[in-house]
């Protein structure tokens, strides 16, 4: 998704290029309607940065689909070591950033703008649920 700045509000038409997986969160949280601590905004950076962009940033926000994303967890999971509390948070700060592109009208406010919301994340193997979706950001 493009970040805020390089595309201004109302600019979006049929002839425009397809909106990228890629964010920025302003440094300045000053005109946010709910402003998050540093540190929230450090770990959020943090994984867009280091899990979701390097993999997502030339995809079409639209073209993601729920089981690619699901396998990529899984793959970084066990590449990485990952905790299922990680892969959670990484699917809940993607999940922000599309709910964003679709507060902003820069992705459509339906089921289909938002394929994060159908992505599961595993649970801890010791937990009685087994696999389960993530919950809503």
């Amino acid at each position: 998704m493009r970040s805020l700045s390089s595309r201004p509000l109302g600019q979006l038409s049929a002839n425009s290029r397809p909106i990228i997986f890629n964010s920025k969160l302003p440094e300045d949280q000053s005109n946010a309607t709910i402003e998050k601590a540093q540190t929230t905004i450090t770990k959020y950076k943090h994984y867009l940065n280091r899990w979701a962009l390097p993999c997502w940033h030339r995809t079409a926000a639209l073209a993601v689909h729920p089981f690619e994303v699901e396998s990529w967890l899984k793959e970084i999971e066990q590449e990485h070591h990952l905790k299922t509390t990680t892969l959670a948070e990484i699917r809940k700060v993607m999940n922000l950033v599309y709910r964003h592109g679709q507060r902003c009208g820069f992705l459509p406010r339906t089921d289909d703008g938002n394929p994060m919301q159908f992505v599961r994340v595993p649970v801890d193997p010791g937990s009685r649920n087994g696999s389960a979706p993530a919950s809503a950001a």
